[in-house]
C-alpha cells in the first residue's frame, strides 16, 4: 500500500462509531488553559467517531457555587434522561459541535527540561538555596546570642 493510501485509510478509522459521549469540565479560568483537557477530550472523541449527545458543560471554580452545582446537576438529569430514552441513534447528528460553547485550545510548549516553557527550574535556583541557607545560619546565630545573653544576665 502507498503512504496515500495508508494516510486515507488512517482518517477514515473511527474506532468509537457507534459510540455516543457528552463531557463535563471543571477548571479554574486563573489558568490560561482553561478547560484544555475537556475540549480537546470533546473534539477527539468526536473525531474518532463518538456521537456527541449533549453539548459539554464547562465549570469554572471562580464562578459561583450555587451555579456551579446547577450545572452539574443539570448536566447529571441531561445524561441520566438521555441513557433511559430509547429514542435517537448513535447514528444520529451530533447536538453541536466540539466548539460549543467554546472552541479556544492553548498549546503548551515544553522546553528541553520538561517543564513548560517560563515556569521550570531556573539556572540560578542555586542562589535561592544559598539564601535561604544563609538565612537558616543567620536566624541560629542570633537566637543563639539571645539565649545566651539572657544565660548571662540571669547568672548575675
Amino acid at each position: 500500500a502507498s503512504a496515500e493510501e495508508s494516510q486515507k485509510s488512517r482518517s477514515s478509522l473511527r474506532p468509537l462509531d457507534g459510540l455516543e459521549h457528552s463531557v463535563l469540565g471543571f477548571g479554574s479560568t486563573a489558568y490560561y488553559t482553561f478547560m484544555n483537557v475537556p475540549r480537546l477530550c470533546d473534539r477527539l472523541l468526536g473525531e474518532s467517531g463518538s456521537r456527541r449527545f449533549l453539548m459539554r458543560e464547562e465549570v469554572d471554580e471562580m464562578e459561583d457555587y450555587d451555579e456551579n452545582k446547577a450545572k452539574v446537576k443539570k448536566w447529571t438529569h441531561d445524561v441520566a434522561k438521555h441513557c433511559n430514552e430509547e429514542t435517537g441513534t448513535s447514528k444520529d447528528e451530533p447536538v453541536c459541535e466540539w466548539t460549543s460553547p467554546k472552541e479556544d485550545i492553548y498549546d503548551k510548549k515544553l522546553g528541553p527540561d520538561g517543564y513548560e516553557n517560563g515556569s521550570g527550574r531556573r539556572e540560578n535556583s542555586w542562589l535561592v538555596g544559598m539564601v535561604a541557607i544563609i538565612g537558616v545560619i543567620v536566624a541560629y546565630s542570633a537566637y543563639n546570642k539571645r539565649f545566651h545573653d539572657d544565660e548571662v544576665s540571669s547568672d548575675s
